[in-house]
């Protein structure tokens, strides 16, 4: 038997979710801001998770071998408005997975393992975590699993999470393009954008971004079989 994993998703230093589609590898718009990473797991198999017991968050690149997350690194810990070994509640857990009813999970800041507060029996619970991505690589992937302990330490379950995908090196952003009733609209002159706009004799690319993503406009695109949306300016 064995703990099972029950949904995750980002959300932005404030808890505001960045993805919309739960278990959906994503790609972030800017290494510099921090994240905080959700992740459920529930004791359906008969796996008893009690007070005490641990979820550990291990990262790596795509392919390579998971390292603890620590206070250096290509991840590391972040600074988010999670507060280490508060009670994550019903309604600020990020993933939907429900097995028997929530029990409240734990906020993990600065460290790289959580502690269970109390028994889950036929239940599902969350930890969440805050990131850092500023020393990452560009254009790299990188994977996330959990160690979970139960039954008091007697047995621990590695469950895989969902993967981030940092943004290629070097853009940068112009203030230049306002619409109306959205604001302004980032420009850039990196990449080779299918959308671009002339302004003082230079031609600037309109970068397109998921729809979930920290800095979608409201403004849709489809482009590649894909809804994209076009980048605000932050």
């Amino acid at each position: 038997m064995a703990l099972v994993g029950k949904g995750s998703r980002g959300a932005s230093a404030a808890r505001v979710t960045w993805v919309t589609a739960e278990n959906v590898n994503h790609a972030l718009a800017n290494k510099t801001d921090n994240i905080i990473l959700g992740c459920g797991v529930g004791d359906d198999n008969g796996d008893r998770i009690k007070a005490n017991d641990t979820g550990r968050l291990q990262w790596r690149i795509a392919g390579g071998t998971f390292a603890d997350l620590s206070a250096t690194g290509a991840v590391k810990f972040g600074l988010t408005d999670l507060v280490n070994s508060n009670t994550l509640t019903a309604a600020e857990r990020l993933s939907t997975g429900l097995f028997g009813s929530y029990t409240e999970g734990e906020e993990v800041e600065g460290t790289a393992t959580g502690s269970h507060s109390q028994q889950i029996r036929d239940r599902t619970t969350e930890f969440q975590w805050s990131l850092s991505f500023a020393d990452a690589a560009d254009n790299t992937t990188y994977d996330f699993q959990v160690i979970w302990t139960w039954d008091g330490g007697g047995g621990s379950t590695t469950l895989p999470y969902i993967s981030i995908l940092t943004p290629v090196g070097g853009a940068t952003y112009f203030l230049g393009m306002k619409v109306q009733g959205e604001g302004d609209l980032a420009l850039t002159d990196i990449g080779l954008h299918p959308l671009r706009v002339r302004k003082g004799g230079v031609t600037y690319g309109l970068e397109l971004v998921p729809t979930g993503d920290l800095n979608a406009s409201r403004i849709r695109v489809r482009h590649g079989g894909t809804t994209l949306a076009i980048r605000k300016f932050t």
